[in-house]
């Protein structure tokens, strides 16, 4: 637990990344962005007040590795599949979809955009 602190730190301490998510995707209303994060927040089991702490250009599992540690999402709690499976309930899309679009080093802005175009 202490080690997710010490990691986290760089985005906990970060203001908030609502101009980023606007620059990047500037026709997205502010609802869906933090609809978006919501679910990210809540899949990876961090409080609500993180939201708007992570940038478009945040990598999932690097997130996911400053919380966790070195493991892999393998084996784990599920987080990163509980994210996928919120942002497909909240957008209307099949998980499969967002999972054609998954590779290591996908960015929640990547996933964004798959969320929202894929309406």
């Amino acid at each position: 637990f202490v080690r997710a602190r010490a990691e986290l730190a760089p985005y906990r301490e970060r203001n908030c990344t609502g101009a980023a998510w606007r620059r990047a995707f500037p026709s997205a209303p502010k609802a869906e962005v933090r609809g978006y994060l919501r679910c990210f927040v809540e899949g990876m089991a961090l409080s609500d007040r993180y939201a708007l702490k992570f940038r478009p250009s945040d990598r999932v599992l690097e997130v996911y590795r400053a919380l966790y540690g070195g493991r892999t999402p393998l084996g784990d709690h599920m987080e990163c599949e509980t994210f996928l499976e919120d942002v497909g309930l909240e957008f209307d899309i099949a998980v499969d979809d967002l999972l054609k679009a998954w590779h290591p080093d996908i960015t929640l802005g990547e996933l964004f955009a798959r969320a929202t175009t894929s309406r």
